[in-house]
């Protein structure tokens, strides 16, 4: 994507059905619950403070007030995987800047994700 959009149909062509989408109060609009409906999509928004007007939207509503705590876990996934755009960096690799960048965010995904326990704990441990 190349600009901010509250419209989850500029990325949800790319998911498969059944897929889950966790989204902020900016994104508690009419057309996202429409298109993830069409598209077959687990879609759970906070809502805005502002009254349900329709059956949609209240359908969403309730949907999220009785998956609220599922709503929380969101936050878990956010600190290894957040917005490469607001971290500070310098990249060293002067021939291939790309390059240092994605090393650059892979280590730092890699090591937020297994300083993170709580996400840790959301996958199964397997032995061989």
């Amino acid at each position: 994507m190349a600009a901010h959009t509250k419209k989850i149909s500029s990325f949800s062509a790319f998911l498969e059905p059944g897929s889950i989408i966790y989204g902020d109060p900016e994104f508690d609009d009419r057309p996202n619950y429409r298109d993830a409906e069409e598209r077959k999509l687990d879609i759970l928004i906070k809502p805005k403070e502002v009254e349900a007007r329709g059956a949609l939207r209240r359908a969403y509503m309730e949907k999220y007030a009785m998956n609220k705590d599922r709503y929380g876990r969101r936050k878990l996934g956010e600190r290894p995987f957040g917005n490469a755009e607001k971290r500070s960096l310098t990249c060293y690799y002067r021939k291939d800047k790309e390059k240092g960048m994605k090393l650059y965010f892979c280590a730092h995904n890699i090591l937020a994700y297994f300083s993170n326990e709580k996400w840790c704990d959301l996958f199964v441990g397997i032995s061989k």
